[in-house]
């Protein structure tokens, strides 16, 4: 969806966060987050994402709070707003 061949190329992104969302959209997914780890809420969420190559597009992630085997994810589910 954004372009990347694989986790590994975009883990090695000096700030991933910078990379794929745009800035106007980084207050939101953060604060999605920190609810989901934090306080156990999941949320849904219309932000803007950017792709590998700068372009911007509109999308809704659902993000859910997981605990397994004593740790805890936060699941995203990302789709693209047409």
């Amino acid at each position: 969806m954004q372009g990347f061949s694989s986790p590994e190329e975009w883990s090695k992104l000096d700030n991933p966060l910078e990379a794929v969302v745009q800035k106007s959209s980084q207050d939101v997914i953060v604060s999605a987050y920190q609810n989901a780890m934090e306080k156990l809420i999941a949320s849904k969420i219309n932000i803007k994402l950017k792709k590998k190559t700068g372009e911007t597009f509109d999308a809704s992630v659902i993000m859910v709070p997981v605990a397994y085997q004593g740790y805890l994810f936060a699941l995203h589910y990302i789709s693209s707003i047409c």
